[in-house]
């Protein structure tokens, strides 16, 4: 395969470990990757890494994570605008703005 930084063709599939730290707590995968052994430079489809947030959107969910953090994360992992969460509880983009921060 073809580096996207460097143009070598010496970039093939791999994994590594990506730590995401939200509220206070740290969620750790080991993530599917493209890795070029010329440059060093990788990168993450961005399907992989959004089921890696939505796992972690899940279980701060599940802990009952309550800070402004964990709300945006979770809010954001699902890819929900903030006007459409203030329309789906019928409050304003303001009030859901106050939460997260």
């Amino acid at each position: 395969m073809k580096c996207f930084n460097c143009a070598k063709d010496t970039a093939k599939n791999g994994t590594r470990s990506m730590t995401y730290e939200v509220a206070g707590v740290a969620f750790t995968a080991e993530l599917a990757v493209v890795e070029c052994a010329e440059c060093g430079e990788y990168s993450i489809a961005s399907d992989v890494l959004g089921r890696f947030e939505l796992q972690a959107a899940l279980a701060l969910a599940r802990l009952g994570a309550k800070s402004g953090a964990a709300f945006r994360f979770m809010r954001k992992s699902i890819g929900l605008p903030a006007q459409e969460l203030a329309e789906l509880l019928q409050l304003t983009k303001e009030t859901i703005s106050r939460w997260e921060n």
